[in-house]
């Protein structure tokens, strides 16, 4: 009876177990299977996911995996089930698969199939008789119609979610979030296929919710050891060049730019240029936010503060009118600093995803649409070559819309 009673609770476990059919796609297919804020969805997923509900008896999950890592791991025995598009299967998968049972999936533009290996599968018979009476309900029912409709609207194209520092015309609170460098962005993933989320945060907060694998940052690094533990850098996108700026009446005869040791330098806590300003060993008082920091300048708390070129002038019209009572340090003591888009590494699909943005950023340049934007925003020959004409150091001229190298490149 004792061993009747382990035999009856071996059954009970296998049968247990095989509820759950785990099934193996490429999960970088939209608008067939992909991710989307933690959840796998798409066209392919959904009816599956809808005919395993009409089922009843089995749990359905997908695992992500290329098409040739799935068609030889089923082949090999490693994975019970891949699912893959019958219209992109190559003459040599086709090779492999050809003895393999499989649920062919056609109707209208729907062709895919679900492949078994020759693992055992208890249930096998059982899982497609209902999978596919399921599927011919759906069809009669307009409920495959309906899936299909939803994923064809604009409305169903996967959103990046990004953070944006505040940085007046380039990324602004008081534009909605957009100005020149958000709008970039946006251009950038749109050429890439997708939309966008911008939340405007703190330089801090954007790195935690970033580390937190909740948004993707687009922001000054200095890509440190300590970042790259956790993060993944597109290629640069353009140079975000620093600069010293003080106030002439403080300072009437000038500064010696070569020795910023003896100056009392105001900063932003926590930014990205903590690194240079400690390798320079400069004296620096921190500041929570950019209103403090211009603040100190015109109140003449601060010898000098660091800000970017190209915002220094819209900051300071908003504590004093006389913009020329400022004056700038030619010395760029950020050295070469490069804004990237920042991506997790515990975030779903991150290097192919960094990819897809390095093209996307390509296309936009060698289009035309990068030009578009600076005209757009009134943007002259100067910004474009301090910031996009810089990459690693190097100076690059514009040509009929498109990056030319030079030789020596």
């Amino acid at each position: 009876m004792k061993y009747l009673f382990v035999l009856f609770l071996l059954i009970a476990n296998i049968n247990a177990s095989s509820r759950v059919i785990k099934i193996y796609t490429n999960l970088d297919n939209k608008p067939y299977a992909f991710y989307d804020n933690g959840d796998v969805i798409g066209i392919y997923v959904d009816i599956i996911k809808e005919a395993m509900r009409r089922v009843g008896k089995y749990d359905v999950v997908f695992a992500d995996t290329t098409s040739k890592r799935g068609v030889q791991r089923l082949y090999n025995n490693e994975i019970l089930t891949y699912m893959s598009s019958i219209s992109k299967e190559s003459e040599d998968y086709k090779e492999m698969l050809y003895n393999m049972e499989r649920i062919n999936i056609e109707y209208k533009n729907i062709n895919y199939s679900i492949i078994f290996s020759q693992k055992p599968f208890l249930y096998k018979k059982d899982f497609t008789s209902n999978f596919n009476l399921a599927l011919k309900i759906m069809k009669n029912s307009g409920k495959i119609d309906e899936i299909i409709e939803e994923y064809s609207s604009e409305g169903a194209k996967k959103v990046i979610p990004i953070a944006l520092y505040d940085w007046s015309f380039m990324v602004s609170k008081e534009l909605g979030g957009y100005g020149f460098y958000a709008e970039l962005i946006k251009e950038v993933w749109a050429e890439a296929g997708y939309n966008v989320k911008i939340d405007v945060v703190s330089p801090h907060y954007a790195n935690l919710l970033t580390k937190w694998a909740k948004v993707f940052q687009s922001a000054p690094s200095l890509k440190e050891d300590k970042k790259l533990k956790f993060f993944y850098f597109s290629d640069p996108i353009m140079a975000m060049p620093i600069n010293i700026f003080y106030k002439k009446s403080d300072f009437p005869k000038g500064i010696d730019e070569n020795e910023l040791r003896g100056y009392k330098i105001g900063a932003i806590s926590r930014y990205y240029y903590d690194k240079i300003l400690i390798n320079h060993r400069l004296n620096i008082k921190y500041f929570d936010s950019e209103d403090e920091l211009f603040k100190a300048l015109v109140g003449s708390n601060v010898d000098m503060i660091i800000a970017e070129k190209y915002l220094f002038k819209e900051n300071i019209l908003k504590h004093d009118k006389d913009s020329t009572s400022y004056k700038m340090v030619t010395k760029d003591i950020s050295n070469g600093s490069f804004i990237y888009m920042i991506f997790a590494k515990n975030y779903y699909n991150s290097n192919t995803l960094k990819d897809k943005f390095n093209k996307g950023f390509k296309s936009l340049k060698e289009s035309g649409k990068l030009n578009a934007l600076l005209q757009k925003y009134t943007l002259d020959d100067d910004f474009y070559n301090d910031t996009f004409g810089k990459v690693e150091g190097k100076i690059k001229v514009k040509e009929k819309n498109v990056f030319i190298f030079g030789e020596d490149d």
